[in-house]
């Protein structure tokens, strides 16, 4: 639509088509002809005082009006005494109001004085840019949808894949490195687990005492992964570290709790009245605290990791504080009932 747009711009450049600034063409105007203008300025802001209705309109110009007597004494007194001096300050006071005009004025002269865009007049570090060698264009396709939203990135992705399967770009490589970051966390998510798992077997060798580190990580990760959806606070790119991360934070609790309960010299049911508990207890909202402090951080993805740390870890103390000891409780329970079954058998 090149010539219904050039008609428009012609018609622009009637009315605004600046007048030519190079040298030569226009004649400098002398220190009297500048002090008579500003004096023209300050009788014109003079009929401001009423301000046409606005206030604020008429205490500015009265400002700008006593500013400009101010400097208007100034220049004629130098003016009388050194002329040079007089000429530097209207010249500080142009350069301050109107420095970057001349540029402006030489921008919109280059607009309104354009013609038709052809491939010849393009520029050529765009043409080598858009057009390769063999005649092949380049072709940039923008979203519809906000891409910081996973699945509004995902359908993206898989419609320009749907047209040019071989499509590259900035989305195509953040959707391809969201998917490999993801994978490889699963991955270590599940040889974490399998690790853990075995250590505990062959420190302990025994299942249960496995089986009860391990069931208030679980449920504490599922606790986690259903605050995200109440809390509105979504796994993106930067936090699926989380869960391994809890994990690892997790399980040393869960560790002492229950090495305390194997010692013989303490109560089951006190557990929680142990110096372990309070430990554990304390340690971890320090933890919290540390990382609640990253949730109001100005970079989103550290606020938000710092945000489902926070979570997932106070959700994990709940766990160990209070599923476990009950676990606990029910294991020793259930093992005096069997015991006084064998006994009357």
């Amino acid at each position: 639509d090149q010539d219904e747009k050039l008609s428009i711009i012609e018609d622009v450049a009637m009315f605004l088509a600046p007048v030519a600034l190079e040298s030569g063409k226009t004649k400098a105007p002398t220190i009297e002809e500048q002090i008579d203008a500003l004096e023209s300025l300050r009788a014109e802001l003079a009929k401001l005082k009423g301000g046409a209705g606005n206030p604020e309109l008429a205490r500015s110009a009265a400002r700008v009006r006593a500013a400009l007597g101010e400097f208007l004494v100034r220049v004629r007194e130098e003016a009388t005494e050194r002329g040079e001096e007089a000429r530097r300050l209207v010249a500080e006071l142009e350069d301050s109001l109107l420095g970057s005009l001349p540029a402006q004025l030489r921008t919109l002269e280059r607009a309104v004085n354009t013609g038709p865009v052809t491939l010849e007049n393009l520029p050529r570090a765009l043409l080598e840019r858009m057009v390769a060698p063999s005649g092949t264009v380049r072709i940039d396709v923008s979203p519809a949808e906000d891409l910081r939203d996973n699945a509004a990135l995902e359908r993206f992705v898989h419609a320009v894949r749907s047209v040019a399967p071989n499509a590259t770009g900035p989305a195509i490589g953040l959707y391809e490195q969201s998917k490999t970051t993801v994978r490889a966390l699963q991955q270590a998510l599940v040889a974490a687990v399998i690790v853990i798992t075995v250590l505990l077997f062959v420190i302990w060798r025994t299942v249960g005492d496995t089986l009860l580190v391990m069931t208030p990580l679980g449920l504490a990760a599922l606790l986690t992964a259903g605050a995200t959806v109440l809390l509105d606070l979504p796994f993106n790119f930067a936090d699926v570290i989380v869960v391994p991360l809890l994990l690892g934070m997790g399980v040393d609790s869960g560790i002492h709790l229950v090495h305390r309960s194997r010692m013989s010299d303490v109560e089951r049911e006190h557990l929680l009245e142990t110096s372990t508990a309070h430990a554990i207890l304390f340690s971890s909202l320090t933890t919290i605290a540390s990382f609640a402090s990253l949730g109001f951080a100005s970079h989103r993805g550290i606020a938000s990791l710092g945000q489902l740390l926070a979570v997932g870890i106070g959700l994990a103390v709940v766990c160990n504080l209070f599923v476990l000891p009950a676990l606990i409780t029910l294991r020793e329970r259930r093992a005096v009932h069997g015991t006084k079954g064998s006994t009357g058998g």
